[in-house]
């Protein structure tokens, strides 16, 4: 695979493909590359193969990014170990990333969130986590958040779109900036790629064995090639 694959695709400002299906093209003709090397080694970790979202995914796929800490909550429904318990809560704005500024955002907390921010002691209005800055993504037309990190926490972490450990807060919150200036406008659910399991990506960090998925952008086709390259066996 000698020479840059993209090099005949228009890009948008910022590097992502003014067409998406050329760019789905392309990443296939990278999975296939790839896939004798990320399946063979993927074995061994099949059975424990989480998926993670990069939060550089979870911005580009966001209409609505902003730090906020909880202002208000409202009375919780469902029973506390069962996927209906939502929970009503305000947020007091400190500062919008992506799309128009505003001071208070209502909001509801799924059961999966829910139960993020409770073990957080984010949720618990007597604890010091309660007013911490909260990371807070929101797809398009939704009322609940994608995502929610807690910035000023100590179990931060996340990872980046290039496949780089994000071990704090601030960290996270660089890579949400980088991607909003990157993307600023939004991607659709489909337009991703996932970046599978094996034995050399990402080894010695929590995400080894994850399936993490990631904008597609000329970042994948950089990785790809470093891939094949550490891969590869001298003639």
């Amino acid at each position: 695979m000698d020479g840059p694959l993209l090099k005949q695709v228009a890009f948008r400002p910022g590097g992502y493909l003014s067409n998406f299906g050329d760019l789905v093209r392309v990443m296939k003709r990278i999975s296939l590359a790839l896939s004798s090397i990320l399946l063979t080694s993927a074995t061994a970790l099949a059975q424990l193969n989480p998926v993670w979202c990069s939060i550089d995914l979870s911005v580009a796929q966001a209409g609505h990014v902003v730090i906020r800490r909880v202002a208000e909550m409202g009375e919780a429904s469902g029973i506390a170990d069962r996927t209906e318990r939502h929970q009503p809560i305000v947020l007091a704005v400190y500062e919008t990333l992506k799309r128009e500024s505003v001071s208070r955002l209502p909001l509801v907390i799924g059961y999966d969130l829910w139960q993020q921010l409770d073990s957080e002691k984010v949720l618990c209005s007597t604890c010091a986590a309660h007013t911490h800055r909260l990371l807070v993504t929101i797809r398009p037309m939704q009322d609940h958040p994608s995502s929610v990190t807690d910035l000023d926490g100590d179990s931060a972490f996340n990872v980046s779109g290039d496949l780089r450990v994000l071990p704090t807060g601030e960290a996270i919150l660089q890579a949400a900036r980088e991607e909003v200036r990157w993307c600023p406008g939004v991607v659709d659910e489909k337009e991703h790629f996932s970046w599978g399991p094996s034995e050399t990506s990402m080894s010695g960090t929590r995400f080894h064995g994850y399936t993490v998925d990631v904008p597609v952008d000329e970042r994948q086709e950089n990785l790809a090639h470093q891939v094949l390259d550490s891969e590869r066996v001298p003639g």
